[in-house]
């Protein structure tokens, strides 16, 4: 729970090269704030850095990660920043904190639970919500409450029994 978990790779946020750099710069002043930040970077996400010359001592970029691995990294982050759908639902799954950069997303119950905060590319609004972070906030059942097959055996045995 010592760093902030980030991964980037949506072509609307890594082909313009403005989004980007407003981003890695959240990220350079989020780590002088004595945060640390592990990113596994997807290599032409990687490519488009080295290219824009990007020096990212602030960042701890490892490779590309199994699914497995990244739920690992995701349950020992403080928080995340992302720009993936799944991630984000992850994220609220695991009762992580979340920023998602970008305009929308597809888990609205995430935000309204202020699990997930959007902030799209702005760099002032992603170090604002990294540091607006509210943990161990309450979560509605939005998935059920994880008796499912308690009840459906229930449902079963009390038709058997009629």
């Amino acid at each position: 729970k010592k760093y902030i978990l980030a991964t980037i790779h949506r072509v609307e946020n890594t082909n313009n090269q403005q989004k980007l750099i407003s981003i890695l710069s959240a990220f350079e002043k989020i780590s002088n704030l004595k945060i640390q930040i592990v990113m596994p970077i997807h290599p032409r996400t990687k490519k488009i850095i080295e290219n824009i010359g990007f020096k990212h001592e602030c960042l701890q970029f490892i490779d590309p990660v199994s699914y497995l691995e990244m739920i690992c990294l995701e349950i020992n982050s403080s928080s995340i920043i992302t720009d993936s759908g799944g991630i984000q639902k992850e994220a609220y799954w695991l009762k992580i904190p979340c920023i998602t950069i970008r305009g929308e997303t597809e888990w609205v119950e995430t935000i309204e639970d202020g699990w997930n905060q959007l902030v799209e590319s702005d760099s002032e609004k992603i170090i604002n919500a990294v540091k607006s972070i509210q943990k161990g906030r309450i979560q509605k059942s939005h998935y059920g409450r994880g008796d499912a097959a308690d009840r459906i055996i229930n449902i079963i045995a009390d038709f058997k029994n009629k």
